[in-house]
């Protein structure tokens, strides 16, 4: 997200790729195949935002327009407890959040071949005339840092 603040600096860091997911435990058998499934599942949604109020999803030359009529939550912990506990579908999650759950098999991505819209995170300081040098290797280091975790996809 950009800061709001005027007299901060920011720099766009690596994008991190959106899934859609749902516990690796609580399964019927009957997952979604396509998004229009997600209706008839108890689905929510995770928003980065507040002005964000639609999800697309693509696959190909195919779209289609989440209803986005579940649970809207923004935050992580939250969102990640009712996919594991409740067995929710959880739709948007950035998938750095979930990549160690996955490899612990308590969440599974779903509909993986359908793509949504990238997250965007910044790298936001305020300009101190007297640390050039090391601000400016130390955000060289976040943002390699930020890049190879978000890169091992």
């Amino acid at each position: 997200r950009k800061s709001g603040y005027p007299m901060a600096i920011h720099r766009q860091l690596h994008p991190v790729r959106r899934v859609i997911c749902c516990s690796a435990d609580k399964t019927d058998g009957k997952d979604p195949l396509v998004p229009n499934d997600l209706s008839i599942k108890s689905t929510i949604y995770f928003i980065s935002s507040d002005d964000e109020s639609e999800m697309i999803l693509r696959n190909g030359t195919s779209s289609y327009k989440v209803g986005n009529k579940g649970l809207h939550l923004s935050s992580v912990k939250e969102s990640l407890k009712m996919v594991i506990e409740k067995g929710c579908i959880l739709v948007g999650i950035p998938e750095i959040y979930i990549r160690e759950l996955v490899k612990e098999r308590k969440i599974r991505v779903i509909l993986d071949d359908w793509k949504m819209k990238d997250l965007h995170y910044y790298l936001v300081w305020k300009d101190r005339p007297y640390f050039k040098k090391e601000l400016s290797d130390f955000l060289s280091y976040i943002e390699g840092q930020w890049r190879d975790k978000v890169a091992m996809h």
